[in-house]
């Protein structure tokens, strides 16, 4: 089981690795994120999407309720 300071610092990691990647993205010229790129999620639009579904699924982990998700490339 994880202790609260242990949560506490992976919370505030995952809060300053968002900030950074969506400056960085926000940085990005017009129509760049959204992009069409070959990848497995077509763009940076998708990847971000496909970060906020796990993000969603451990969030459902954590308090011990199911998450619905059937796949981690669903569009939300």
């Amino acid at each position: 089981m994880m202790n609260p300071q242990t949560a506490n610092m992976l919370a505030q990691y995952k809060a300053w690795a968002d900030k950074v990647m969506f400056d960085g993205v926000a940085a990005l010229p017009p129509g760049e994120a959204s992009k069409e790129r070959k990848t497995l999620f077509k763009s940076i639009i998708g990847t971000l999407n496909h970060i906020y579904v796990v993000d969603l699924i451990w969030q459902a982990h954590l308090q011990g309720r199911a998450h619905g998700f059937k796949a981690r490339n669903v569009l939300v």
